[in-house]
């Protein structure tokens, strides 16, 4: 639950008017960096589906594909560079996270005000965010690494308490 409340406020304040407008004021870097829907016969140049102009394909047979942006090595993970010299947050903190973001909060509170902590525990271990935000603390440098180390040292007590206390049917979530 901890991790699920530390997420949605690392999210929060890295991005608050796109939270609170739920995604509607979203930056044009943003929304050019987010997936883009395709459907198979559409033509991706055309205006009448919903096909960002920005991107780019390769029409290859019936299929549509999307090329990849180009990765930025060094600097700040989270940030990747445009090629008009601004930067856009992708992993954890684009733009594109944000409908999982919501669902997260909609299920932390859900599970905080309903569920007992071992259904809370099985039920917020579904949702993608968490692990999300646990490698975006492993990755980030600073006091991110602090946290990165706390996750790890979490896990593999976990895993070798949890086979222990299971197999002698003992509850360990």
């Amino acid at each position: 639950m901890s991790l699920a409340l530390c997420s949605i406020i690392r999210y929060v304040k890295s991005q608050p008017e796109l939270f609170f407008s739920l995604g509607f004021q979203a930056s044009k870097e943003g929304k050019d960096f987010a997936p883009v829907l395709s459907s198979s016969g559409t033509d991706p140049k055309s205006d009448s589906g919903c096909f960002s102009e920005t991107s780019s394909y390769k029409i290859h047979g019936n299929e549509n594909l999307r090329q990849r942006k180009h990765t930025y090595k060094g600097g700040n993970p989270a940030e990747v560079p445009l090629e008009n010299g601004s930067s856009v947050n992708s992993g954890y903190l684009s733009t594109s996270v944000l409908p999982f973001i919501l669902h997260l909060g909609f299920m932390a509170t859900t599970a905080f005000f309903v569920m007992h902590v071992q259904v809370s525990t099985r039920f917020l271990s579904a949702s993608p965010p968490l692990y999300w935000f646990a490698s975006y603390l492993m990755i980030s440098p600073g006091m991110g690494k602090r946290w990165g180390y706390l996750i790890w040292a979490y896990c593999a007590a976990y895993i070798l308490l949890g086979s222990l206390l299971f197999s002698n049917f003992y509850p360990f979530t």
